[in-house]
């Protein structure tokens, strides 16, 4: 059973199937700026920077694209118990184009 629940611009706000729930949040220029799913949280700005974090702390990823060098600086970092944490960092390149 899918439920969806919209905004007065016809955007979702809801969207939960039994007990799996998604919310989501817009700015006054109607952009997604959260997005809640079942206990991790993502925050968007414009499509220039992604941040998700878990609930649980245990894991944060965040992407800064670079539009001009047509790039995606990905950052993951796990924490452990111990107080330990490890990153990692990627680059990809987008070569597709639009026509």
């Amino acid at each position: 059973n899918l439920t969806v629940r919209y905004d007065a611009y016809n955007l979702p706000t809801t969207i939960q199937r039994g007990s799996i729930a998604q919310a989501f949040n817009y700015g006054p220029d109607l952009q997604r700026y959260r997005q809640d799913s079942s206990g991790t949280e993502t925050l968007y700005i414009d499509k220039l920077y992604e941040r998700k974090d878990s609930k649980e702390g245990l894991c944060r990823r965040t992407k800064l694209r670079n539009l001009l060098h047509r790039s995606t600086v990905t950052v993951i970092g796990h924490s452990f118990s111990s107080g330990r944490a490890v990153y990692t960092a990627s680059i990809s390149r987008i070569t597709s184009s639009l026509l």
